[in-house]
């Protein structure tokens, strides 16, 4: 599993309308004070419904979180557990 960049750019709190995230985008998400790798399930207002790693194992999770515990993720290859 890749690791967040040490320049991790967290996502705005109210992104504009056209800035959402898309589902299938890949992002870092914030959970127990660590980032972990997820992607996008669907975006409205101020949160985003994700599916993330919830370790170095291959368990997932599903949350709806607020926009300040996702960061960008520029990601090229997709990771086997997250579809």
């Amino acid at each position: 599993m890749n690791a967040p960049p040490d320049d991790l750019v967290r996502l705005p709190e109210d992104p504009p309308e056209g800035r959402r995230h898309q589902p299938d985008t890949a992002v870092w998400v914030l959970r127990d004070g660590t980032w972990r790798a997820g992607v996008v399930i669907a975006s409205a207002g101020p949160a985003v419904t994700v599916r993330f790693r919830l370790g170095d194992g291959g368990g997932t999770g599903v949350d709806t979180i607020t926009w300040p515990d996702v960061a960008a993720d520029a990601r090229t290859e997709p990771d086997v557990y997250l579809g």
